[in-house]
């Protein structure tokens, strides 16, 4: 579970958690303009949204702009698995 800053940049998210987003095509590239995007609004506290394998809860949003946002990985994606 991180708290992370709105300002971080999907590429770090990445890094920091191990996901898979792709941010190549996106219009926005931090973690305030995706809880933004998810939410087509402007998100509340404690809004939930899940993106890949990762949960987003928005912690904190002061003056429209997201501040604080606590990020959980979910079960990691595997690949290759057999039966």
């Amino acid at each position: 579970l991180y708290l992370c800053d709105g300002r971080l940049d999907l590429d770090d998210l990445n890094d920091l958690v191990g996901s898979v987003l792709d941010t190549d095509d996106l219009s926005f590239e931090t973690l305030g303009g995706l809880v933004f995007h998810l939410s087509g609004t402007i998100p509340n506290d404690g809004d939930v949204f899940t993106v890949e394998n990762i949960e987003l809860t928005v912690h904190t949003v002061d003056n429209r702009r997201v501040e604080r946002v606590l990020v959980k990985v979910l079960r990691k994606p595997r690949g290759g698995e057999s039966e």
